[in-house]
């Protein structure tokens, strides 16, 4: 096959399915094309799953707990001790004095298990409570200046780890991760609340119903 047809067909295939993706976008995937295809040892511990989907499923799975244990690591000394309470303080400093809850489906907690964080948080000193003028059942949550100093030592912690987690690939290698997959993250995220109690035939019935022709 004569290269510019390969080339304009592989692009065809690429834009069917990725809509809104751009020939930047295309140019980076052909680049992550040529990297996969290189020799670079077993994924997945060499226990490699028959669907794509689950060993995309397994490979994010792994990616994000080996990262939480590194993450764990570069935390020490920072006034935390575990990835949650990071991500609960991250949670309160920009959601604006959000309530327990606001702030437990943000972070796609359990419900007990995010009262536990939030306790935490505030005995250390962390995380103050004041009374919700606009419902008085609820109370408003907010960083105190001890956690709002606790929250910037993290976020330090986090540029150095994500910069040495993800040495080996360029920005665009990362531009293009997040491009593919922020739509099931946006998705989802939105979805979750609603799931939440369902049983598992339900969920699929919902979501076979909601996908598009």
């Amino acid at each position: 096959m004569d290269k510019t047809v390969e080339l304009v067909t592989r692009w065809a295939a690429f834009a069917a399915r990725n809509p809104q993706a751009n020939l930047d976008d295309f140019y980076r995937y052909e680049l992550l094309e040529q990297q996969h295809n290189k020799p670079q040892g077993d994924i997945a511990d060499g226990i490699v799953p028959s669907e794509t989907n689950l060993l995309l499923i397994k490979l994010l799975s792994r990616i994000d707990r080996i990262y939480t244990t590194y993450a764990e690591a570069a935390f020490e000394g920072t006034g935390i001790k575990q990835v949650d309470e990071f991500l609960f303080l991250n949670a309160i400093a920009h959601l604006q004095e959000p309530r327990k809850t606001d702030v437990i489906t943000h972070t796609i907690t359990r419900l007990s298990s995010g009262l536990l964080i939030i306790d935490r948080l505030k005995h250390a000193g962390y995380v103050a409570e004041y009374e919700n003028t606009a419902d008085k059942r609820s109370k408003r949550l907010m960083l105190t200046p001890a956690g709002s100093a606790v929250l910037q030592r993290c976020y330090d912690r986090a540029d150095e780890l994500g910069r040495l987690f993800f040495s080996d690939l360029s920005d665009d290698d990362m531009r293009l991760c997040i491009h593919m997959l922020k739509g099931v993250e946006i998705k989802f995220a939105q979805l979750w609340p609603s799931h939440k109690g369902k049983s598992f035939d339900v969920i699929k019935q919902e979501l076979l119903a909601a996908a598009p022709a």
